[in-house]
């Protein structure tokens, strides 16, 4: 995924780095947007992100939780832990923090109040992705499911990482952990723009029976490596070693299937020939009531 891949290194745009690029004549290259075809796509891909978040906007404001009928909704624009809010959480003296998990957890608390909360539906149409193991953690206490699965290229073989949370809070990882479960139908709320761990989330959900909203998602989720050439240039990119595939063994940087799709209002005028980039109006994606009624139809009673 091209999305994955920066070079660090080059103080053509950023005069705060602290050092010259050994590379000077790249970043100019990259800075001043000689690849035409490139731009045309980030300029084409930032309208659209500008649709999504405006109708998003209207549908959300500041909040990250609301419900409608059965269906509690959790926005979730990223997954980037805020680790030193969860150091002061843990140490007594600090708020649940305001990451992934944080508002998972609060809004799992306000759904388990109200009796009438059936489905938990993830709002992931503008989330771009983030940590791994914060979505992990996010995924395990919603399923009970520890294991992401992967696929090493270099030897042909199948592999999984196991990964264990403190779901309970109580400072300890334990069997205790396994006692915490959340008995509701999950959805997932997906667009274009739903990137990365935001493309790896709902496909990973999807495998534990959670059904998938919207439109396709838009791509990555293979493993990021940071590195450093022996000149001193600094990058990180798309790990084609290690990449993460579907029960047929295709990868997912293109994107993943949904299982009901939304139609957003076309403009009578495309504004890209290319229409995964042409923009359009996204608030039939945050109508609460058809997607509650998308839900239960989908679960049945």
């Amino acid at each position: 995924s091209e999305e994955h891949t920066s070079d660090w290194s080059s103080d053509v745009c950023s005069s705060d780095l602290g050092f010259a690029s050994p590379y000077p004549e790249v970043g100019e290259k990259v800075c001043a947007g000689d690849d035409e075809d490139f731009v045309t796509i980030v300029t084409a891909g930032t309208d659209l992100m500008f649709d999504i978040m405006e109708a998003q906007e209207n549908a959300w404001g500041d909040e990250n939780y609301r419900e409608c009928g059965s269906t509690a909704i959790i926005r979730i624009d990223d997954f980037t832990p805020e680790d030193d809010e969860w150091e002061d959480y843990y140490k007594g003296s600090g708020e649940l923090p305001e990451d992934a998990l944080g508002v998972t957890l609060a809004g799992l608390k306000k759904a388990s109040e109200n009796p009438e909360i059936k489905n938990i539906l993830f709002d992931l149409t503008l989330n771009f992705g983030g940590s791994n193991d914060l979505m992990s953690a996010v995924l395990d206490l919603l399923t009970g499911e520890n294991e992401c699965g992967g696929f090493n290229t270099l030897t042909g073989q199948h592999q999984h990482v196991v990964v264990k949370t403190d779901k309970n809070l109580d400072g300890v990882i334990d069997s205790e952990d396994d006692k915490v479960k959340y008995d509701y139908n999950y959805a997932v709320l997906t667009s274009r723009q739903s990137f990365s761990c935001g493309n790896l989330f709902p496909f990973l959900m999807q495998k534990e029976g959670a059904v998938l909203i919207g439109e396709p998602t838009g791509g990555g989720s293979c493993m990021i490596q940071l590195s450093t050439l022996s000149s001193g240039v600094m990058f990180q990119m798309s790990s084609y070693m290690w990449t993460t595939r579907d029960e047929k063994g295709e990868p997912l940087e293109n994107g993943y299937r949904i299982d009901l799709p939304i139609e957003r209002i076309e403009p009578e005028v495309p504004s890209n020939q290319d229409p995964r980039f042409s923009t359009g109006d996204y608030s039939p994606f945050y109508n609460d009531e058809k997607l509650d009624k998308m839900i239960c139809g989908w679960f049945g009673d």
